[in-house]
């Protein structure tokens, strides 16, 4: 199936936590594509999943990491 980049939850490579995790939850979507836009069209690199780590990266309460 092929989905377009702008119907899909997509990120790019040197986005960061925060804006991954908004990006989640403005689509409701535990999983966001990581994509590399260039002539040809877009190249998917990898996903990020919803996990315990992007969340506390993500959250301004989250205690610094040791």
């Amino acid at each position: 199936m092929i989905v377009e980049a702008e119907s899909a939850a997509c990120c790019a490579p040197d986005d960061t936590a925060l804006e991954v995790a908004a990006q989640m939850a403005r689509v409701h979507s535990p999983l966001v594509a990581v994509v590399e836009k260039d002539e040809p069209g877009v190249r998917l690199l990898g996903v990020i999943t919803a996990s315990s780590h992007l969340l506390d990266a993500a959250s301004p309460l989250a205690p610094p990491e040791a």
